[in-house]
């Protein structure tokens, strides 16, 4: 695909004013700028709209839509209906692009190619950063080239690819891409990864903040029924493996205050060093050479696994209440 074809650059932002300069200036320094720059805001009151006015005044090609209130999924849909051109990428607020990034990306985007995937790589400041960023980041050098699941904050659409999909549903407060994703792969439209179409997205700062957001994506996923068959593969292997693991953690524990201090402690170190896996320090992370890495590693996983336990439950009765509420309300909601 020749770089000479327009391309419109869309960015959700809220309240970003702590990150908004590093996007800022990996979008003006792009070896190929877009031809239409244009910032959806959700409702910032930090400053963030200030400096993006400032940033608009010097160049021409910015727009600014003003849309408090609105979710991510809304966000998208008005930066895909403002776009002046069919070729629509996007990034989001707290991320930095490579400063090749939408050249790579428009290198892909070869007509039989209706969504190029860009890839992004973690942007850690912390030890603890680093260890999420290996855990919960994509590999670039193993995902196929015709990779289907790109995060939408590094990604190359066809306009036509919306409008077919009808665009977002506005009713996804998360999940929207994921949704995207599988439904334009669905329909027979083609993915081309772009593994030089970079993005650097900090990853989660503490356990908290993995736990918050890992929880709320899953529950999302489950209430919303977004690629199920690949969510029961993926989370009654590790739920059945954890649940054995503590129910048999627990009767050891029983064990050693109601029986033999001896024979439950002996099965309370096995359990935890065999079973649990998220504590398996040497072997679970045999290539990483930091003890103290491994350790941190292990409690993030222990922390997804949590995470798949309670999000995988809550979003299930979240669906069923949205059901019930389906079935009592008046006129269409969304399935």
């Amino acid at each position: 695909m020749s770089l000479e074809q327009k391309v419109t650059l869309y960015a959700n932002v809220l309240n970003e004013a702590d990150s908004i300069d590093q996007l800022l200036t990996s979008l003006i320094n792009q070896t190929r700028p877009p031809d239409e720059l244009i910032f959806i805001d959700g409702g910032s009151r930090d400053g963030t709209i200030e400096r993006i006015m400032h940033f608009q005044e010097s160049h021409a090609n910015v727009k600014l839509v003003r849309y408090p209130g609105c979710s991510i999924a809304e966000g998208r849909n008005m930066g895909f209906s403002s776009a002046s051109f069919d070729l629509v990428a996007s990034i989001d607020g707290g991320c930095r692009a490579k400063n090749d990034w939408l050249e790579n990306l428009l290198k892909e985007a070869r007509p039989a190619i209706d969504i190029v995937s860009g890839s992004y790589l973690p942007d850690p400041q912390t030890r603890f950063e680093r260890c999420v960023g290996d855990l919960m980041y994509p590999d670039i050098k193993s995902l196929p080239d015709d990779w289907d699941s790109p995060s939408h904050r590094s990604v190359l659409i066809r306009k036509r690819v919306w409008e077919a999909l009808g665009g977002f549903p506005p009713y996804l407060v998360l999940s929207e891409d994921t949704w995207f994703n599988l439904e334009a792969a669905r329909r027979g439209f083609k993915f081309k990864l772009a593994r030089d179409a970079v993005v650097y997205w900090r990853p989660r700062r503490n356990l908290v903040e993995v736990f918050k957001s890992s929880f709320r994506w899953l529950m999302s996923d489950v209430k919303y029924r977004i690629g199920m068959e690949r969510l029961h593969r993926r989370v009654f292997g590790r739920m059945l493996a954890d649940v054995v693991a503590v129910f048999g953690w627990c009767v050891a524990l029983a064990t050693t205050i109601a029986i033999s201090p001896l024979l439950g402690g002996l099965g309370l170190v096995v359990l935890t060093l065999l079973m649990i896996r998220p504590f398996r320090t040497v072997h679970y992370f045999h290539s990483e050479k930091s003890f103290r890495n491994k350790i941190t590693k292990n409690l993030i996983l222990l922390t997804l696994s949590a995470v798949l336990l309670l999000g995988y439950a809550v979003g299930i009765l979240a669906h069923f209440r949205q059901k019930q509420l389906v079935a009592t309300a008046s006129g269409t909601k969304p399935p």
